[in-house]
């Protein structure tokens, strides 16, 4: 899991470009308070939009969300 916890989450945001068609998703489980390190994953790779969390009943993120961008 690395030093954050998110090395695996790392290795899925660049390998999965390959396997998701445009507009496919990308959804991570993630322990509390690791949103926005997920989240700053997808965004710095340029391969997905509309990078979102998830909340759960308790108003905790449990999920982020990110689509895959049209290919050039």
């Amino acid at each position: 899991a690395g030093p954050y916890g998110i090395a695996i989450h790392m290795r899925v945001v660049k390998d999965a470009l390959r396997y998701l068609r445009p507009g496919g998703a990308l959804l991570f489980e993630i322990g509390l308070g690791q949103d926005r390190q997920v989240a700053s994953l997808l965004e710095r790779s340029r391969g997905y939009e509309n990078i979102r969390a998830i909340t759960n009943r308790a108003g905790e993120a449990r999920v982020v969300l990110g689509y895959a961008k049209p290919q050039p």
